[in-house]
């Protein structure tokens, strides 16, 4: 009876963590899954007037949990946002502006973009217009923890921490469907994530773009500042 009643209390537990977590082993390093909306501000330590405002925040509908990560360039236009499902961490939409600064839900035909584990690799493949005439967009991103470095520690916001490195291997289709004209890019970039915090850096193959994360504000404090 005592082994039973001890099956049942573990059970219980393992219960209410899982509604307040995630199921992916490495949630840890993903966006807090819980708490305030903040807005993450990264710069390219190249050029110093490039920057990227990532605002996240959590909402609940009927499908559960959600983890929106919105994009901003450095004068507040949003590009594309991100719905991940705080059970998995796969994606439930795409989100881009298209070329007429209009929000259009892009076709999500692979929603797996952050792994699982240590060893799995994931898959993400969406389709949107292109910002010019009538081209349209196919990006794909291969991504794994990267196998020859896993983990680095790194300067982040003036501290040193331990972040875990994903290798992304990325193929974007630029087709015209009235000429039938095609154009591939391929290439790969380095993402890291930081227990706590989530994505603090991402630089491409060879380290000419670098993006790295300066301070975390509230929206409020954003706000202020694009003004």
């Amino acid at each position: 009876m005592r082994r039973l009643a001890g099956l049942l209390f573990i059970l219980v537990v393992a219960s209410a963590c899982n509604d307040k977590g995630s199921k992916n082993e490495l949630a840890e390093y993903f966006y807090p899954l819980e708490g305030e909306g903040k807005v993450y501000l990264y710069q390219d330590i190249h050029n110093g007037l490039a920057e990227r405002f990532h605002r996240i925040y959590r909402l609940v509908d009927s499908k559960g949990k959600h983890i929106i990560v919105e994009i901003y360039t450095e004068d507040g236009r949003i590009i594309e946002a991100y719905n991940y499902g705080v059970d998995s961490l796969n994606l439930d939409d795409h989100m881009i502006v298209d070329r007429d600064a209009k929000k259009r839900q892009a076709e999500l035909f692979k929603n797996r973009l952050f792994p699982m584990d240590m060893q799995d690799q994931t898959y993400f493949a969406s389709r949107f217009p292109g910002i010019r005439d009538s081209t349209l967009i196919l990006h794909e991103i291969e991504r794994r923890v990267n196998p020859t470095k896993p983990k680095e520690f790194i300067s982040v916001m003036g501290k040193k921490r331990e972040a875990l490195v994903f290798e992304d291997n990325f193929r974007t289709t630029i087709f015209n469907p009235i000429t039938h004209d095609e154009a591939e890019i391929n290439g790969r970039n380095y993402s890291y994530f930081v227990k706590g915090i989530g994505l603090v850096r991402w630089r491409d193959n060879e380290s000419k773009s670098d993006f790295q994360l300066k301070k975390i504000i509230s929206e409020e404090d954003w706000i202020q500042l694009i003004k």
